[in-house]
């Protein structure tokens, strides 16, 4: 393990044990629930039961102490609790009376959710922290009664025995001190109980009036009063008083800092809180300390290798993506100190208060803002400084300072300032009005960075697809930022506050989710690249084997991260402009129109989901069968046939599995299909037997395997192999390289040669041939066996054998017996074997002979020609 590994490591331990074993806990535990009075004695130290029964009694007045304060502690907050959900009911009451008098504005009713949104979830913490609870008394009182039945079993068997111990007085006072404690501490838990009970069920009940609250809110009252407030216009005068209330809060804010801090430190309450959780703060100034050195050695270790990385990347996108990495890896520390920042204010129980929390966002926000500066200016740098984007200095020099700023902007109005602005005292209406400002400079802004001077020049030089650098495109996003800038500006004039506050809204984040969802789809491409590519992936070169699987999975999971982040960036998009999932599904409600035959229904959302399915069977099916091929089949010994077999079966079986799937999505029952399945019967009785009988007969091939995938076969006299064993024929090609398509059952029902059905082994190979008959018979087969055996093809064992099988009409005919190693050796050895036989018989002057006939011609006689009838006599 590196030395940054350990350090890691170090700190992971460190803050496992601060958070779980520090004195006050960091996790604010609740008290740990009562060990009950261990088991009644064995039987063996019945003379020790008064001592043991007075120490367990001892342990059970603690015990029964600390639940006293416990039952004190839950009356105590039951009464709060009273009195709380009353106040909740007027708040919620006076929040009903509000909209329905109409009075409650959009600020308002966002600020309501937000609020009751966070009441809500400080309602299931204690809602569940009073389960825990109960469930610990629970186990503590099973514990009392099962230690009291024990003791008390105990006790009788002493009595049965008559055990003088049993009449002595310590013994009585001590039992019997015993039990009054476990009815006591009986008691206490039945009080206890029942007002758990009854906290939880008022706990149950704000919980449910505050959901019904905010569930009108958001889809009654919200839903309408914008409808009705969009074309609400202000006056000037309002909108006037608005920006003063802004900027007056704004101005007033360093003196308003400054007044907590002074206030805090005369009040003493900085003092408090770190004299009572001293521990808790060495603690963690220990878990910096370490995290500080930790963070350091990983930088030291890291970034050399990112940046040495960097420079052999040939591609942009690769190149961005290590510098992003490199800036975060070297910044480490600063993200890690907000987190502890974070942890520490939760550890000490002020995150929950505004000064607080104000400044663990503040430290946040200036620490992401650092890290993204930095990236820009590594990206921006301009092709003389040897920035990322080869841009010229001018350009590099515009981009440079306006994304420099806008950033600033960004993070610490937008991110800041405005989530904030109701610690900062900021009304609803106030707060609402600040956010609008925000957005319109920000649209503002990137309008003014879309001109054509800069952003064309730009787009020539990043590493974005071709549509995107199209002149068409980019002038369509001009054109529709420029005419949402003019909107939102104009709609504000005209005191359409409401409207324009929506359109920038909306406009403002559908900029910011599509530039995040292009910023992580391009990170996430890159990371694909960097380690599937089939040149630069790092796992091609670490896996050379595997070279077909990464590539595959490279094509398949480049196409997944396209769909989900475009699908990611629509679905949100869509949200932000308000659209609900109610009202996509009024808008495409088309797709379930459609004609209807019996069950099935042909409507487009069938057709697709159909089609869709059918696509994923297929999928599923070329995925599996390529991940048996690359990563399964290599690791056994099975031939192709074999594993031919299998990924066909799997193949079958996905695809009947995708084929009901498809039916039952069409609405096709399994009834139907079985009343499909008996038509099918009837047809196959008639005009589909042929086609049945080649699916049978190609089942037969699969799991019989007569013949194999692989298989050197000869058929009609034509030597080739088999290619591939579908359901109706098998593929065969022949060593002419032509392909014949032989159905299933002829391969079944026929007789074919299979050379290599036990496999691509030894095999023997006949000749013959021919000498004259003044040769020797010995010497031909001693240069025959010679010839035999300096061929390479034929084996030693077993050896060639030359038999003088018989007598010809014009030769000796002799037999030639060799084996070869394997069938694919035989057309070339027979025809290397026929040539060398042929050279070393003529070089010893051995004549192989050819069929003749001697033909002789007798002479006629003068008697027997005149004998012979004319022509003229036959003819006649």
């Amino acid at each position: 393990m590196t030395n940054a590994g350990r350090y890691i490591v170090a700190v992971v331990a460190l803050f496992c044990g601060l958070v779980l074993g520090w004195p006050g806990n960091l996790l604010a535990q609740e008290p740990a629930a009562r060990s009950a009075p261990q088991a009644a004695p064995p039987a063996a130290s019945q003379a020790e039961l008064p001592q043991i029964l007075k120490e367990e009694t001892a342990k059970l007045e603690k015990e029964l102490t600390a639940w006293r304060q416990k039952l004190e502690a839950a009356q105590e907050s039951l009464k709060q609790l009273t009195a709380n959900t009353k106040e909740v009911q007027a708040r919620l009451a006076a929040l009903n009376a509000s909209m329905a008098l109409k009075k409650l504005s959009l600020a308002q009713a966002e600020e309501e959710v937000k609020n009751l949104t966070s009441l809500e979830a400080d309602l299931d913490r204690r809602i569940q922290a009073l389960g825990r609870e109960r469930k610990a008394l629970a186990t503590a009182s099973q514990e009392n009664a099962a230690s009291l039945t024990a003791v008390k079993q105990q006790v009788a068997a002493l009595e049965a025995a008559k055990h003088p111990i049993l009449r002595s007085a310590p013994m009585q006072r001590a039992y019997g001190k015993y039990r009054k404690l476990a009815q006591e501490f009986d008691d206490l838990a039945q009080r206890h109980r029942k007002t758990l009970e009854k906290s939880l069920e008022l706990l149950n009940f704000q919980k449910n009036l505050v959901s019904n609250s905010k569930t009108q809110i958001e889809e009654e009252y919200l839903a309408k009063r914008l409808q009705t407030e969009l074309l609400k216009r202000q006056t000037l005068a309002y909108r006037v008083r608005q920006l003063a209330g802004v900027a007056v809060t704004l101005v007033g804010l360093p003196g308003k800092t400054f007044r907590w801090f002074r206030d805090s430190l005369q009040s003493g309450l900085l003092l408090r809180v770190i004299t009572e959780n001293w521990a808790n703060l060495i603690g963690l100034l220990l878990f910096l300390v370490l995290l500080a050195l930790a963070t350091h050695r990983l930088r030291l270790a890291v970034v050399p290798s990112l940046e040495a990385w960097q420079s052999r990347v040939p591609e942009l996108g690769l190149q961005i993506l290590l510098a992003f990495l490199r800036v975060l890896v070297a910044h480490l520390f600063s993200l890690s100190l907000a987190a502890w920042l974070y942890l520490a204010f939760w550890a000490l129980r002020i995150i929950s208060t505004p000064p607080a929390w104000l400044f663990f966002s503040l430290v946040a926000v200036v620490v992401v803002l650092r890290l993204l500066l930095k990236i820009v200016r590594a990206l921006f740098a301009g092709e003389a400084a040897g920035g990322l984007l080869p841009l010229p200095d001018e350009l590099a020099a515009f981009y440079r300072r306006h994304l420099w700023w806008m950033a600033v902007y960004f993070f610490l109005v937008g991110l800041y300032l405005v989530p904030n602005s109701r610690y900062l005292g900021l009304a609803p209406d106030e707060s609402a009005y600040f956010r609008h400002l925000f957005q319109v400079v920000l649209l503002g802004w990137i309008f003014w960075l879309l001109r054509r001077r800069y952003l064309d020049r730009l787009m020539e030089l990043m590493p974005v697809p071709g549509a995107l650098k199209s002149p068409g495109f980019l002038q369509v996003v001009r054109g529709l930022a420029g005419f949402t800038l003019f909107f939102v500006v104009i709609s504000g004039l005209l005191g359409f506050r409401f409207l324009s506050d929506y359109v920038a809204k909306a406009a403002t984040f559908t900029v910011v989710v599509l530039f995040l969802a292009w910023i992580f789809g391009e990170g996430g491409y890159a990371l694909l690249r960097l380690a599937l590519h089939p040149e630069l992936g790092f796992l091609i070169r670490k896996y050379p084997q595997e070279e077909k699987f990464f590539a595959r999975l490279y094509q398949v999971l480049t196409r997944a991260v396209i769909i989900l982040f475009m699908a990611a960036a629509v679905l949100a998009t869509l949200r932000i402009w308000g659209i609900e999932r109610a009202w996509l599904v009024w808008v495409f409600g088309w797709l379930r129109w459609g004609p209807s035959l019996g069950p099935v229904k042909l409507t487009p959302l069938n057709l697709g989901v159909t089609a869709l399915v059918i696509y994923l069977g297929l999928w599923v099916s070329r995925v599996t069968r390529t991940i048996m091929e690359l990563k399964f089949y290599p690791r056994t010994d099975w031939d192709a046939g074999i594993q031919y077999t299998i990924s066909a079966t799997i193949h079958y079986v996905v695809l009947v599995i995708t084929a009901l799937i498809a039916l039952n999505t069409l609405g096709v029952s399994f009834t139907s299909l079985a009343l499909v399945a008996g038509g099918l019967g009837v047809g196959i009785g008639f005009g589909l037997q042929n086609i049945v009988s080649n699916f049978i007969s190609g089942l037969i091939l699969l799991y019989e395997r007569p013949i194999k995938v692989g298989d050197m076969l000869v058929i009609d006299g034509q030597w080739g192999l088999v290619k591939e064993i579908r359901v109706r024929s098998t593929i065969f090609q022949t060593f002419d390289q032509y392909t014949l398509i032989i159905p299933n059952a002829d391969l079944i029902a026929g007789k074919i040669l299979n050379w290599t059905h036990f496999g691509w082994g030894l095999n023997r190979l006949t000749l013959k041939v021919g000498v004259s008959y003044g040769s020797d018979p010995r010497r031909v087969t001693q240069i025959i066996e010679e010839v035999c055996r300096a061929n390479p093809r034929v084996v030693d064992d077993p050896p060639p054998q030359v038999f003088f099988e018989a007598y010809g009409d014009s030769s000796l005919n002799f037999n030639i017996w060799v084996h070869l190693s394997t069938p694919g050796d035989r057309i070339p050895a027979t025809h290397e074997l026929n040539s060398a036989i042929f050279e070393a018989l003529r070089a010893h002057g051995i004549e192989i002979p050819f069929p003749q006939r001697d033909l002789h011609i007798k002479t006629w006689s003068p008697e027997a020609s005149s004998s012979r009838p004319s022509s003229s006599q036959e003819s006649g």
